[in-house]
């Protein structure tokens, strides 16, 4: 009987472990899918408020909480090299053509039983995606 508590209380950490990892990994992939589309989008010329509508109906559709996501949205000017925050002018962004555009997201995954195992119950994500400006 000694045996068989400490097998399946192994078998515990590694099943509980295994679907923690599963979902950190679904919501990392959830995330650079919505980060991949915001970042097109605002490569094409999309106002901010078309990218931050793409972005919260990417994350609805995904499961993601959008208002626990942290969008960061700059580019990289093609003739200083500065690095400016993304705006617009009502109907296009003010990123010139050829600028590469940066979108960062940031989201807190809830880990489910991070704390039985010693690690932090919270992880936070980030992904990044970089396109040219067309």
């Amino acid at each position: 009987m000694v045996e068989m508590a400490l097998i399946v209380s192994l078998l515990f950490v590694l099943l509980f472990g295994l679907i923690d990892f599963g979902l950190l990994l679904k919501d990392y992939l959830a995330l650079s899918q919505v980060s991949r589309e915001a970042s097109r989008s605002a490569a094409v010329g999309s106002s901010m408020a078309i990218i931050n509508s793409r972005i919260s109906t990417w994350c609805s559709s995904i499961g993601l909480d959008d208002s626990d996501l942290e969008p960061t949205i700059v580019f990289t000017d093609p003739n200083t090299g500065e690095v400016c925050p993304l705006g617009d002018s009502g109907t296009h962004n003010d990123a010139p053509m050829g600028a590469m555009i940066s979108v960062t997201l940031e989201y807190p995954h809830q880990m489910i039983a991070g704390g039985l195992f010693g690690v932090p119950d919270n992880w936070q994500l980030q992904t990044t995606m970089v396109t040219r400006r067309e």
